[in-house]
């Protein structure tokens, strides 16, 4: 089964079990005949004859029938239900890896709010909504009836009906846009709110809670406009249609009291059209009132239909040998969508297992879209990313994942327990979670929280700080011996504890033979990587062991970058291994004073 195919699939098994609801609620509508035809016979039949036997069975025979009503109301209710289950089985797990897959590509449709829409959709396939929609199709049965009883008595009903339905298409046309025009903003209401509370620190500090309340308060007020203009227009058509109603009655009592004086029907058939009249104008009226159901519906479904419908379908993954930690990167060029600019422009270089490398670059260089390349967070507009000679795309995430470990620069953590976050959900790991935090040297730290490695830590859970975040995360990347480490400036919030539990952790892991990428300015960090990679404005500047790219001058003791440049090598993006590349003779790349430190260290330790 295709992503493409789901909703379809699951509306196709829906469909089909519809038609076996369609035929109980067919049941349904011929035993509603049940009491308009008992009061014409007890009128027509037991008064007239006084007989007390005749009576007795009309009881008999119309509470069972009844009975047999209420068991077929009952069955339909539970299909309905089970239908529902059906339809959710189907799509909730594929809708919400599309969403997931989208959350990593700025452009693709959809988001959380897909997943509401299967709330949306499932409840109104499994409630009053739809089932007042079967019924409509049987209306046509009991309008035939009174036209059976007399003519004048079948034209009154069925006036009554095309101005009620008549009424259903107007209140579709007068509210549609109100509603879908109030979804959208409600989602952008959301967004901010989002927003704002994950950030309330940063907006408490800076003074902004006035404007940002402004701000959603601005889009609440048009949604909450919106939506009190469709339900005035809603309840004008509801009330109408009440009318309407109560109206015919009226006229349906009188045009039958007519005839009856004509003595052209009997005062059985006057109460029995008027009750049929009134059965048929029902799904009518009971549409109106449910209309916006419809509307939210089908909004949802076709939200939903575009974000299954996006993107493309996943490649079919091949069972690959486990990975050992060969990265290369293949003339990678990484485009935002909607800009002419490349973020990453021709990077190339390649590392064998068990090489660390660090990557270097000014702010705004592609450090952090390179790292998310590296562990197939992010596709590439052209080029490639490999892993053991296999591109990222081709490896099953579900396998490939306990092989990576991957630490970003915004690190959050999931909703569990401190174990559980470290050990990524997976049960009866105890010891690896342990490890892991020794590792990260977080332990101790773990160890004094209120209930240690059972700390709640999810949302309304203990309050970490930026640094505990960051080793938390870090233990989480360490988890399982990973065979590839990417770390994106891991020590930006740690304290001089922290940075020394961090290179310590590093230096274990080069040890066991982890391929390490991570990206640092700082000289302690750099020390222990074997190769640098120089990023400026995207482009490869450097790429070489760490001690040749330190002595060459591409790093002055003002932290900026020397202007030694191979012309053989101008051009190009990547280098052989163990030979220093630049790709550029001038491009300022922001360091800090500690590489100029680890540059003069690296001088020192050349031979005289």
């Amino acid at each position: 089964m295709t992503k493409k195919n789901t909703l379809s699939k699951a509306i196709k098994r829906y469909r089909s079990y519809l038609l076996s609801v369609a035929f109980v609620s067919f049941c349904v509508n011929i035993l509603l005949f049940t009491t308009p035809l008992f009061l014409m016979q007890v009128y027509d039949r037991v008064l007239a004859s006084r007989n007390e036997f005749t009576l007795l069975m009309l009881v008999l025979v119309s509470l069972l029938l009844l009975a047999i009503l209420g068991g077929m109301e009952f069955l339909r209710s539970n299909m309905m239900v089970r239908m529902g289950v059906q339809f959710d089985t189907i799509v909730a797990q594929p809708t919400f890896r599309k969403v997931f897959s989208n959350a990593l590509r700025p452009s693709s449709p959809g988001g959380r709010q897909a997943l509401d829409d299967i709330e949306k959709l499932r409840g109104f396939l499994t409630g009053n909504g739809l089932t007042t929609f079967l019924d409509v199709p049987w209306v046509p049965l009991f309008l035939a009836a009174t036209f059976l009883f007399h003519p004048l008595l079948g034209l009154v009903a069925t006036g009554g009906a095309i101005v009620i339905f008549a009424l259903a298409l107007y209140n579709e046309t007068a509210t549609r846009k109100l509603i879908a025009e109030a979804g959208e903003t409600a989602q952008t209401a959301s967004h901010i709110a989002s927003v704002t509370f994950r950030n309330a620190e940063v907006i408490k500090a800076l003074g902004m809670e006035r404007v940002m309340s402004e701000k959603w308060r601005e889009k609440h007020d048009h949604v909450v406009d919106r939506h009190v203009l469709a339900s005035g227009r809603s309840a004008r058509a509801l009330s109408i249609s009440r009318f309407v109603r109560l109206a015919l009655q009226v006229l349906m009592l009188a045009t039958g009291a007519y005839l009856v004086i004509e003595n052209q029907v009997t005062a059985g058939i006057m109460f029995a059209s008027s009750m049929m009249m009134g059965r048929a104008l029902a799904p009518v009226e009971q549409s109106v009132s449910n209309w916006k159901q419809f509307i939210v519906a089908r909004g949802a479904y076709l939200r939903l239909k575009t974000v299954l419908d996006g993107g493309t379908d996943p490649l079919e993954h091949i069972d690959l040998p486990d990975p050992k930690g060969a990265v290369s990167v293949d003339k990678l060029i990484y485009m935002l969508p909607g800009s002419d600019r490349p973020v990453l422009e021709n990077v190339a270089f390649s590392i064998a297992p068990g090489v660390v490398l660090a990557i270097i670059g000014a702010s705004g260089a592609g450090k952090s879209s390179l790292v998310r390349h590296l562990v197939g967070v992010c596709w590439p507009t052209r080029g490639a990313v490999r892993l053991d000679g296999a591109e990222l795309s081709h490896w099953d995430p579900v396998k490939l994942g306990p092989f990576i470990g991957y630490l970003p620069q915004d690190v959050e953590v999931f909703s569990g327990t401190i174990s559980e976050n470290i050990s990524r959900y997976q049960p009866d790991r105890d010891e690896d979670v342990v490890r892991a935090a020794k590792r990260a040297g977080v332990h101790d730290m773990i160890l004094g929280l209120p209930k240690g490695y059972a700390t709640d830590v999810g949302q309304g859970g203990w309050r970490l700080s930026g640094g505990q975040l960051q080793r938390i995360g870090l233990a989480r990347a360490l988890f399982g011996n990973p065979k590839l480490l990417v770390l994106d400036e891991p020590d930006a919030s740690l304290d001089s504890t922290g940075e020394e539990a961090l290179v310590n952790a590093l230096q274990q892991m080069k040890a066991d033979g982890t391929t390490i990428i991570f990206v640092s300015h700082k000289a302690n960090m750099l020390r222990i990587s074997d190769k640098v990679l120089v990023l400026e404005s995207g482009k490869v500047r450097a790429f070489g062991p760490t001690n040749e790219v330190l002595k060459s001058g591409m790093v002055s003791a003002g932290g900026a970058p020397g202007g030694r440049t191979d012309k053989s090598s101008q051009g190009t993006s990547g280098a052989q291994p163990h030979r220093i590349v630049s790709t550029s003779a001038r491009a300022p790349v922001e360091q800090t004073d500690q590489l100029a430190v680890a540059a003069a260290s690296a001088r020192r330790q050349e031979p005289d």
